[in-house]
């Protein structure tokens, strides 16, 4: 999700270098060799760099043939600057001379720090001397009549010009120095280039930028140049409180990021390298001596992940002794790195518990659910090398650390309950901070840990079914972009992960996200790759959109229903022939069957709104499949023909909270329905309505929905 964020402003910001306004590009009159370069003009403390290799034609080729560009410059405020962009590309074709130097010379642009914690653009290109302030008013009197305010101001060797358009809120700044053209919205970062170009100085900080900046290319679209921990700072008013704690994290990754653009018709590539020079500072710097390993562990993912981080070392033990190396330079006796401070206060050597185990690969992943208004869940997977070894450690664990340990069985499949939280937070919080889990299991190579054995069963269920996130379209499609061995590997789906709750937005910008909300979900898939070769950190990310929602290409059929649908509709199927139909219900909770050809097979009034999904089931002696679940006040049974099964719907004595669950414990079709109720207890019943014996209904401190489902669910 973070990475996202990046690859946003990123995006937004090629988006706003084509709007470099007209008489920016058109002051030159002729070119001579400039004492500095536009790169000497940047402020100390810039977030982004961006080059434009080829202004002249970027836009016309935006235009003609790049989905992304047509999506997003419909978005509002963006739509004026593509309707101002078509005038003036109209303006530059009457100048074969200027359209001659705008292809020939690349325009930066920059996000520079202006205050404490804002944030504005500025342009520069190389002008030569034969531009200077006299000749830009000249021109903005001559091109731009009207009630326009043109005032020159004397500053250091050079003068500003402060031009404010007739009908505009704000003026613009321009000015020359050392034939390097500078123009912004905000005068103090104008004064701070030509601070920069009169001082002939190079910021400290560019050392680092300058060594990355010689890597990038000049045959790509752009290059993108990002300061990492201020470009975290950039974003820390756009984001939520949520959030803001994973952009400090990003601030501590790495240092300078450059990244060279390509742009198709609906990818946008970026590749490169990230620098990481502080080895007691940046969290990159930590990978230095790990080589990649293969990305093995994205094969046991459910493909209802909407987003993993996937490490991958080639030693642990390297990793954790540098760790800990780094927590001792950082740390202060009143605030000890985590792994220190849990050692200290369990009195054990937590790294000996995983380290005999442990191999290559650690996958951080999100798995959605049907109902977009719910947060998705956790799922942790780390490489063992033997599960008899992995369950042996982790058991000992539990009991140093005063922890008890339980199991359920699934399907053959034992899950293991137990809280290790607190020491995975210490020896991986690193890699992934805030774990919370409750339970675990070992599979196909794998211990996977999850905050409820629910969580846990669909993961089973997905793998054994066949229906993994490798299988997945969106993953496939940009599959051929992603290498098969890196150190660090992101993968999301931005139209889920950006509009799934909590919010990543702070409440202004979630107000305008909520405004494109139908046009987000055409990004379908990003993916970043860091790779560690020969000290160099490679880079890669890709951007894939589909401007068809469907993912089927043309429509196959529609229905019309009473009303509005509401919730997510269903694939389900519907007799033994494996004949498939979809279940939806509407606004004024009707549940609808339809058939594949888009024919409504049979509607049903409901006594409230679904909670949760659908379950098809069997029921023994009976050959029809039967659609089991609830609503806040009903449990239903509804035989596939639209028929009610006998003695349903069953009215609850409490209102439910949550879906129901269905298990089957012995595969003998002798179900059971899990189910909370707003006493904040979870109760277990058969299917003619009658709670289990010996089920002693857990109680939890606050009402259980479904982002809150515990592991207690399955312990009786």
């Amino acid at each position: 999700m973070k990475a996202f964020r990046l690859a946003s402003i990123i995006l937004l910001s090629v988006v706003l270098l084509t709007g470099v306004p007209y008489f920016g590009y058109i002051l030159y009159q002729k070119i001579s060799k400039p004492s500095s370069q536009p790169l000497d003009a940047v402020p100390e403390k810039a977030a982004l760099v961006i080059r434009i290799n080829n202004p002249a034609t970027l836009y016309e080729d935006l235009d003609k043939s790049n989905l992304i560009w047509k999506e997003i410059s419909s978005y509002p405020g963006i739509s004026t600057l593509r309707d101002d962009l078509r005038r003036l590309d109209s303006l530059t074709q009457t100048d074969r001379n200027i359209r001659r130097l705008v292809k020939d010379n690349p325009v930066y642009i920059t996000l520079s720090l202006t205050g404490r914690s804002e944030f504005g653009l500025m342009y520069l290109a190389q002008a030569g001397y034969d531009l200077n302030p006299g000749r830009i008013t000249g021109f903005l009197q001559a091109h731009f009549p009207g009630k326009n305010v043109v005032i020159q101001t004397p500053y250091s060797s050079t003068k500003i010009i402060r031009f404010h358009p007739e009908g505009q809120k704000e003026p613009v700044f321009l000015s020359v120095s050392k034939g390097v053209f500078i123009m912004s919205r905000y005068a103090n970062l104008v004064k701070k280039a030509i601070d920069r170009l009169s001082l002939n100085y190079i910021p400290g900080t560019a050392t680092g930028f300058r060594s990355i900046e010689a890597m990038a290319g000049d045959r790509t679209d752009a290059n993108v140049f990002a300061n990492i921990p201020y470009l975290s700072l950039s974003l820390w008013k756009l984001a939520s409180e949520e959030t803001k704690r994973d952009l400090v994290r990003l601030a501590r990754f790495a240092d300078w990021c450059a990244l060279d653009v390509i742009i198709r018709k609906d990818e946008l590539l970026l590749s490169g390298y990230t620098l990481a020079t502080d080895s007691t500072y940046y969290t990159l710097a930590l990978y230095s001596p790990q080589k990649p390993q293969p990305v093995d562990a994205v094969g046991i993912l459910p493909d209802n992940v909407t987003s993993f981080t996937l490490f991958s070392l080639e030693n642990l033990g390297w990793y954790v002794t540098d760790l800990r190396l780094r927590e001792r330079r950082l740390e202060s006796p009143t605030e000890p790195g985590s792994l220190s401070r849990f050692n200290a206060s369990h009195r054990l050597r937590l790294e000996s518990y995983f380290l005999p185990w442990t191999l290559n690969q650690f996958c951080f992943a999100m798995a959605g659910t049907n109902d977009p208004n719910e947060a998705s869940y956790p799922i942790i997977a780390i490489q063992h090398n033997h599960p008899d070894s992995s369950l042996s450690y982790l058991k000992s664990l539990a009991l140093a650390t005063g922890m008890k340990t339980d199991s359920v069985t699934y399907n053959e499949q034992t899950i293991y309950l137990c809280d290790l939280s607190e020491p995975l937070n210490a020896i991986f919080g690193n890699f992934r901070p805030g774990i919370r889990v409750n339970c675990y299991i070992l599979f196909e190579g794998y211990t996977i840990f999850a905050r409820s054995p629910l969580h846990l069963v669909q993961l089973i269920n997905h793998y054994r079914s066949g229906t993994t996130l490798v299988k997945e379209r969106s993953y496939l499609d940009i599959s051929e972009n992603i290498s098969g061995s890196s150190n660090i590997f992101f993968y999301c789906r931005p139209g889920t992960t950006l509009m799934a709750p909590p919010s990543l937005f702070s409440e202004a910008l979630g107000n305008y996200m909520r405004k494109i909300a139908d046009s987000i979900p055409k990004f379908e898939a990003m993916s970043v790759q860091v790779t560690n070769r020969e000290d160099r950190f490679y880079t890669n990310l890709s951007l894939r959109f589909n401007p068809n929602l469907s993912n089927e290409g043309p429509l196959a059929w529609q229905t019309t229903l009473d009303t509005t649908v509401t919730g997510v509709p269903q694939i389900i199927t519907r007799n033994g022939r494996g004949d498939q139909a979809l279940l939806v219900t509407d606004t004024l909770n009707t549940l609808y069957l339809i058939d594949s050809a888009g024919t409504i097979i049979w509607k049903k009034k409901l006594y409230g709104r679904v909670l949760g999904t659908f379950h098809p089931i069997r029921i023994p002696g009976n050959d029809s499949i039967f659609f089991l679940f609830n609503t806040e006040n009903h449990l239903y049974l509804i035989r596939s023909d639209g028929e009610t099964a006998d003695r349903f719907p069953m009215k609850f004595p409490i209102r439910a909270t949550n879906g129901l669950t269905v298990v089957d414990y012995n595969h003998n079709r002798d179900y059971r329905i899990l189910i909370a109720f707003r006493d904040n207890r979870v109760y277990n019943f058969s299917l003619d309505g009658v709670m289990v014996q010996g089920w002693s209904p857990p109680a939890l401190p606050r009402e259980i929905n479904m982002h809150s489902v515990k592991n207690r669910f399955l312990m009786r």
